[in-house]
């Protein structure tokens, strides 16, 4: 079972997968051959008699299976070549596979968060979205509430002075830039990153914005309630869409045929 998992992680990371995520239909293949393999061994094994038990044979020098033998042995005296499932060639190009994975997505994350919290991205970025966040916010508020108002990063309550500012961390920012190093690391076309890109910064600022104009309204109702919304739920929520996203990304490439896919007459 290790080695077919291991089929199925070469699946997911075969350098094939540069333009397109292969199914996992050859593993369960393979293993459908193994469990029916192993099930006719057993029934041979059983009906052999008690000859078959002996491990070796002292004349000739050769051995054989009992029903005890295990079943990747049972599976090589069928022709099956586990060795390719399990040969180092294969583990060594799967994991530097995975390695070039978790090191461009920590390196990609790395680098956005730096140049996030630097001056020039607080300034020249940052900011600037964050205040056209608060706007879009108080637009989508006065469609059903006219008593809000918004300047700069704020969005305050005319009604009650209650007023509540978009901080690093509330913008969305943090979640994008995981959702990208994710999509830059796996392999992919370029149009297929830019498609995840854009649908998911449009699904976690949809999403955050839902979370902006609930925390107004509960921090007018109940700031223990605010609180607790603010610094757990609506927190996890935000990563869990980006995580959602991604994987229906994955889902996505894995059905577009690879662009060097010869065409079917």
């Amino acid at each position: 079972m290790a080695a077919l998992q291991l089929v199925g992680i070469e699946q997911l990371f075969t350098p094939a997968c540069k333009h397109s995520l292969q199914s996992f239909k050859p593993a369960r293949r393979m293993r459908r051959k193994l469990v029916e393999s192993n099930a006719r061994s057993e029934q041979e094994t059983h009906h052999a008699g008690t000859a078959s038990a002996h491990s070796a044979d002292p004349a000739g020098g050769g051995f054989d299976l009992s029903s005890k033998a295990s079943p990747l042995a049972l599976v090589v005296m069928r022709g099956f070549t586990i060795r390719l499932l399990i040969s180092p060639p294969l583990l060594d190009a799967t994991y530097r596979l995975m390695i070039r994975f978790f090191l461009v997505f920590l390196g990609v994350l790395a680098a956005l968060f730096t140049f996030e919290i630097s001056k020039f991205g607080e300034t020249y970025f940052v900011l600037p979205f964050t205040d056209v966040l608060a706007q879009i916010s108080a637009w989508l508020i006065k469609l059903f509430d006219s008593d809000v108002q918004s300047y700069g990063k704020i969005i305050q309550s005319t009604a009650n002075g209650f007023a509540v500012s978009i901080e690093r961390g509330c913008n969305g920012i943090e979640a994008v830039i995981i959702l990208v190093a994710a999509l830059a690391a796996f392999p992919s076309t370029w149009t297929q990153k830019l498609f995840g890109f854009a649908f998911g910064f449009v699904a976690i600022q949809a999403l955050n914005l839902v979370r902006i104009i609930s925390l107004f309204y509960m921090g007018q109702w109940s700031m223990i309630w605010f609180e607790w919304f603010h610094l757990y739920l609506w927190q996890a929520l935000i990563i869990i869409d980006a995580l959602v996203v991604w994987l229906l990304w994955l889902r996505w490439i894995s059905r577009r045929p690879p662009v060097n896919a010869p065409a079917v007459a």
